[in-house]
């Protein structure tokens, strides 16, 4: 298969769960530019976690692409799920969050420390698919690749939330972040060690958890917003005499002068702050209310 072919088979699940998960954020949803650069952020990050994880590994195993094919000791299962997966992985990725986005202005509420958490993770799940591809064979992606890249995200949320809770708690709540990434980590690393024993039965089910685990986060993190109950009707302010109007007025309720339907002279404001609004505005860039057209 063309190399050009493989990279969009490995790249195709991690872009449809990020779509999915993205579309979680309810209140205010993140800039689209900057979700997909923490996912490029992912793929850069996979070579020196490659090259790491090649050194920390080869006394237990050369290629990291064998395991498949490779008998481990118990020992040997435990090291490299832990230590070489869980704790290398889960730290490298916490610390591209923390050190880049985690920075930005939008960073501001629990549910964007989730996306961007999954979006650094599938990032990295994605060139890792290629990876496994050219390795083994392109047909491992049909079902690796669709859970590889979900089991990547699953265990990120604890540790991202965490760091969207420390942005509303003003600097507070490192402690949240340790125990976030502490817990990613070993779930993380016990995931990887079923599955290097072969106790397929307990993988699937700490799989199950995960996901169920990954949906009440995503719930808890739009619970935790400080957007949730803020809220702002769209006001039409008239060209004629300034007074703001109804979003649906036919007509200037001080002046009469009548609103034509698509007409760029007569704005839209925030009637909460009263800033300008562009047309499709789904959020107020001054306040954060999210703009309700149907609450008139």
């Amino acid at each position: 298969m063309p190399f050009f072919a493989i990279v969009i088979l490995g790249f195709t699940p991690g872009i449809f769960w990020l779509w999915v998960i993205y579309s979680r954020d309810k209140y205010r949803p993140e800039p689209r530019k900057l979700v997909i650069r923490t996912f490029l952020i992912g793929i850069a990050i996979a070579i020196p976690i490659a090259i790491v994880e090649g050194i920390v590994g080869r006394p237990v195993i050369p290629d990291r692409f064998d395991l498949q094919t490779t008998e481990l000791t118990t020992n040997q299962a435990f090291y490299l799920a832990f230590v070489v997966a869980g704790l290398i992985e889960e730290l490298a990725k916490f610390i591209a969050v923390r050190f880049t986005v985690y920075r930005s202005p939008y960073f501001d509420e629990p549910i964007d420390g989730i996306i961007y958490a999954s979006a650094i993770a599938l990032g990295f799940a994605s060139i890792e698919n290629v990876g496994y591809m050219l390795s083994v064979g392109w047909e491992v992606i049909f079902i690796r690749g669709w859970l590889s890249a979900l089991g990547h995200v699953i265990f990120t949320p604890f540790w991202g939330y965490a760091l969207g809770r420390k942005v509303l708690l003003q600097g507070k709540g490192t402690a949240l972040v340790i125990t976030g990434l502490i817990v990613a980590i070993a779930l993380h690393g016990s995931f990887n060690y079923f599955l290097f024993i072969n106790r397929q039965e307990f993988t699937y089910l700490l799989f199950a958890v995960g996901i169920i685990a990954f949906v009440l986060m995503i719930r808890l993190g739009n619970k935790k917003s400080p957007y949730r109950e803020k809220t702002a009707m769209p006001l039409l302010n008239c060209a004629q005499c300034g007074t703001d109007n109804k979003y649906d007025a036919a007509f200037c309720s001080n002046c009469g002068s009548q609103f034509t339907k698509g007409d760029s002279k007569n704005t839209l404001r925030c009637s909460n702050c009263y800033s300008e609004l562009g047309k499709d505005t789904k959020f107020c860039t001054n306040c954060g209310s999210i703009i309700n057209k149907k609450k008139l």
